[in-house]
């Protein structure tokens, strides 16, 4: 899934500048917001929504803190439910087409 493979490269980007304490995260943070709301657009129809539990108060948990390590695991925990997510509806649509 395209959005999972570069959440994915960038997510190690996010990491190192975490692990370095060298530079600030935070234009890398607002393109994996980005790319979550992407997602979560992607995943969205009229009758239905696809998102993780509380999905817009740790959103905006990370929109405000995208500084800091807790808001760069959120994200990073918000991606990994998505994935899950999508894996769990992909899998009840194969076996509805069955």
């Amino acid at each position: 899934m395209p959005f999972i493979e570069a959440w994915t490269m960038l997510e190690e980007e996010i990491r190192i500048l975490h692990v370095s304490k060298d530079n600030s995260p935070e234009a890398l943070m607002h393109e994996g917001i980005i790319l979550y709301k992407s997602l979560l657009e992607q995943c969205s129809s009229d009758e239905e929504k696809i998102a993780p539990l509380n999905n817009e108060e740790r959103l905006a948990f990370v929109e405000m803190n995208c500084r800091t390590f807790a808001a760069y695991r959120q994200l990073q925990e918000l991606f990994n439910e998505m994935q899950k997510k999508i894996a769990s509806k992909r899998a009840i649509l194969n076996r509805n087409n069955d």
